[in-house]
Parts: C-alpha cells; structure tokens; sequence
C-alpha cells in the first residue's frame, strides 16, 4: 500500500530518469529514433544556446496548507468506500444507477441503457436534465424523466434532436470511509512513526515536486528560444507524408468509430470542408516535423541517449500514475494500447527533449 504514496513522487523519478546524458566521445543511440538515418546538422543550424543565460530558480516554498491539502488527498485516496441503499440522493453524490431510454416511437437503442453505471451527480456528461432529474431521488425508486437529445448529438447523430424518455433507479449511493490522519495510518502507509515524521516527509516531496515543476519552466523557456532562433534549411518530406497519414487515419478511426460521415464528422469537428482539413493538416504535419528535427538535432549535437529500460521505465510511470498494473489493463481503461498512448502524446519525443535540455541548462547554469 506504500507505493500509493508514488504519485507524488513521479515527476521527481521521470527527472531522475532523464538526467544522464550519453558521453560525446562514444557514438549515442536513442532507441526508436525516426531520424537515425538522417545526419542532421546537415538540415538544421541550432543557435549559439551556450551562451544563452537561463532565469534562477528562486526561492522554493511549501505551505502548511498545501501540505496538509496533500495529505487530504492521500486520505482520500486510501479511503474504503461502501454502498449505502437507503435514503436520498443529491447533488455531488456519487451514486450507481440502472436506467433505460425509449424513443418515442417505442424503440431503444445501444447506449440508451446501463444495468449499473456510476456517476457524480452535478459532474455534468449526460444529455440535459438527465441528471437533474436524479436529485432528491430515494434510492431504489424509480424516476422518469421526459428528455430531448441535443440537436447536433455526436455521440449518436441517428437520436440527435428526438424525444426520449428515462427510467432511472438509483441502487445506492457510494460513499467513502475516510481514514484519520493519526500514528497508525502513518504507520500502515508510510515508514514514519509519527504524524510530524510524516507531514515532513510529504513536505520534502511537495518541496521536489515544485523544484521540478521550477526547473521544467526554465528549460521549457529554453527550448522556446532555441525554436525561434534555430533555422531549418529543408523538411524531410517522407516524415511530414507520415505525419499526415498519423493525424488523418487517427481522425477517420474515431468517425467511423462514431458512425459518422468523414464529411460530417469534418463539419462538425471543424467546421472544415475536405480541401480546408487537408491545408490545415500539412500545416499542422510541417509544424511538427520541423519542431521534431530541431528535438532531435539538439539530442544529435549534445550525444544524448535514451535507451529500451529508460523509455519502459517512463511507461511505468504512465501505468503507476492512473493506478494500473499492466498495459493490458491501460489498453482496457483508456481505450488505446500503451504504445498507442506514447505515440498520441510523443512521450518518446518528449523524453528525448527533457534528456537534451537537462544537458544542456545543467552546463550554462
């Protein structure tokens, strides 16, 4: 159970992680890397970022209250919940409910019905009304609601702007047995022995935490004025080819997923016609290969490394920080596989940077 208490602590890892740098003398490998085939230099002129001065950190503070709101979370987060079937229901609860929809023509379709789904009532994500109508409801009473789907309704473009009426029940109401915060739980979550042990331990990581989050400011700052000043002398077209296939099959995935139209789901996405997404979608592709050869021209000229167990040890954190134990587990939560996932938000990209630019500001600082 201590390791619920690695949350707090991943940045500090990931920063951990990325701190080494392969040396200049020895030929550097990054693992995956698009443009190993590629020297370049040949294609990019980084600035002069040696001579750059970077801001200071400043002085790094943690409050009582923000401790002591860590800690509430912490205890939150560990807290046993249980089901409650008697009484009523309001808004905040969490509540399970069963319900179904029926048009009025009489007919039902997929999605218009649940035998057990939970939700906070007032967290919004229903059709209008439809929670509302849940407020003050006794548990296990059923409740009508006469509701309309929204006209456009993405989710299911066939009901969009039809009459539906829900029967809903409440089954119970989840609530959560929060532990206090004394000598046993400290004990049973943590390796302190005492409260004030603890709330020194949690104030040290929140301490790291804004350190990092500081430091990631900085060479964030660093990398932006290397962007404007650096200049690319040539696109390498084959990489924008494969961004645009990247971005336009992930697009075409979801409408079909959703049972839209490409030329629907465009309107109503974007409110772009064919010729206007494909402009918008190399401009995005260009963008995108141009900041990735500058990333990796940087990693190119500063002889970073990044190899197999850093790069699953940075998935690691992505599993441990949402609190799952597998990517199957992930694939089954999120709805995209775990490599999916790093590919969608470029952590490899990202590791590659945050690896490039530790070099970097820990020379000139």
């Amino acid at each position: 159970m201590k390791k619920l208490l690695s949350v707090l602590l991943i940045l500090v890892l990931c920063c951990g992680l990325m701190a080494g740098c392969g040396d200049k003398e020895e030929p550097a490998e990054i693992i995956g890397n698009p443009y190993a085939d590629y020297t370049l230099s040949d294609y990019v002129t980084l600035p002069d970022y040696d001579s750059y001065t970077p801001e200071a950190v400043g002085e790094i503070t943690v409050t009582d209250d923000e401790i002591m709101d860590t800690i509430n979370e912490i205890l939150e987060t560990v807290a046993e919940t249980k089901d409650v079937k008697k009484g009523k229901v309001e808004k905040g609860d969490t509540v399970k409910i069963s319900f179904e929809g029926t048009l009025a023509d009489g007919t039902s379709l997929p999605g218009m019905q649940s035998d057990s789904t939970v939700l906070t009532l007032g967290e919004g994500g229903w059709i209008d009304g439809f929670e509302e109508s849940i407020y003050g409801a006794t548990i296990g009473e059923p409740v009508t609601a006469e509701l309309r789907f929204p006209d456009p309704y993405p989710n299911n473009n066939e009901v969009a702007g039809k009459d539906v009426t829900f029967v809903i029940t409440v089954l119970s109401k989840v609530e959560k047995d929060i532990p206090e915060l004394d000598t046993d739980f400290v004990k049973q979550y943590s390796d302190k022995k005492t409260v004030e042990e603890y709330k020194a331990y949690v104030a040290e990581q929140l301490e790291y935490l804004k350190l990092d989050e500081r430091l990631g400011e900085i060479k964030t700052e660093i990398f932006e004025q290397i962007k404007e000043e650096a200049t690319v002398k040539e696109l390498i077209q084959e990489k924008i080819d494969a961004e645009i296939s990247k971005i336009d099959t992930r697009y075409r995935d979801t409408a079909k997923a959703e049972g839209i139209e490409w030329e629907q789901y465009l309107d109503q996405t974007f409110k772009f016609d064919q010729a206007e997404y494909d402009a918008q979608l190399r401009d995005y592709a260009e963008d995108a290969v141009t900041e990735q050869m500058i990333v990796y021209a940087m990693a190119e000229k500063e002889g970073v490394e990044v190899t197999q167990q850093e790069y699953d040890n940075v998935l690691a954190s992505v599993l441990n920080s949402v609190g799952l134990a597998s990517a199957e587990e992930f694939k089954q939560y999120v709805g995209v596989s775990l490599d999916e996932y790093a590919e969608m938000y470029n952590v490899k990209l990202n590791l590659v940077l945050e690896k490039a630019l530790t070099a970097i500001y820990e020379r000139i600082s």
